[in-house]
């Protein structure tokens, strides 16, 4: 698979089980609108959801798909994880800047005391 992101592979996944996004949602537990922001790349999966996923995806596999289903829960995991890493560095980015370029702070170091 290229560099795509999570939701991407979420929705291989649905496709290849077969579900609609509502029974996809049903199977889950959760809401329909929930399946579109995982698949829209609006959200992550939490540790529950990914459990749930994981264990549809793999437990329909035939000998056949086996290795390739689990070859994809674990790039799935792997996104999730490079995901939020992302997402957490932006953010620690962002409040770094905030506060190290404070004009106060930045004040302090153009004064002549």
């Amino acid at each position: 698979m290229d560099d795509t992101l999570p939701g991407t592979v979420i929705e291989t996944m649905q496709q290849e089980l077969g579900y609609s996004t509502k029974e996809l949602a049903e199977q889950l537990g959760i809401s329909e609108v929930w399946v579109y922001q995982l698949t829209r790349h609006q959200s992550l999966p939490s540790f529950h959801l990914l459990t749930t996923l994981l264990r549809l995806y793999l437990k329909n596999a035939t000998l056949a798909t086996r290795a390739h289903r689990q070859h994809t829960s674990r790039d799935l995991l792997r996104r999730c994880s490079d995901r939020y890493i992302q997402q957490h560095l932006q953010r620690i980015a962002i409040r770094a800047h905030d506060i190290f370029q404070h004009e106060s702070l930045l004040a302090l170091t153009n004064s002549a005391t």
